[in-house]
């Protein structure tokens, strides 16, 4: 049981990130999805989801994701999890979570990206 939601995302990424840092920061995703890093890379996700990865050499300079459907609602926290794993390795980027309530997980999102509003 869970409730429908679509999470759009748009990272830029500092100089000198790997694919294989990527790939961690997007663990819990995989997870949660049950995405093998093979399905991402290759572009073969089902037609509610896509992510596209930007490489320039070795390195990576953009993320773009956008999922929809049934979620749990342990969703946010996933995406929470998402958010803080990128944090050290991206520019404060865009995510933006929609479902029936999110204004505690864009605060969260706001503080990491950005830090306390204080």
């Amino acid at each position: 049981m869970g409730y429908d939601h679509s999470l759009n995302a748009e990272i830029n990424f500092k100089p000198a990130v790997s694919i294989d840092d990527v790939l961690l920061c997007l663990h819990p995703l995989l997870d949660y999805f049950e995405w093998t890093k093979e399905e991402l890379l290759e572009n073969r996700l089902d037609s509610d989801n896509s992510v596209e990865i930007t490489e320039n050499g070795d390195a990576v300079q953009h993320l773009s994701i956008y999922t929809c459907g049934e979620v749990g609602y342990s969703f946010p926290d996933t995406v929470q999890v998402f958010a803080n794993n990128l944090a050290p390795l991206a520019e404060p980027g865009f995510i933006e979570l929609r479902d029936h309530d999110t204004g505690d997980l864009e605060n969260a999102i706001h503080k990491i990206w950005y830090g306390d509003p204080d």
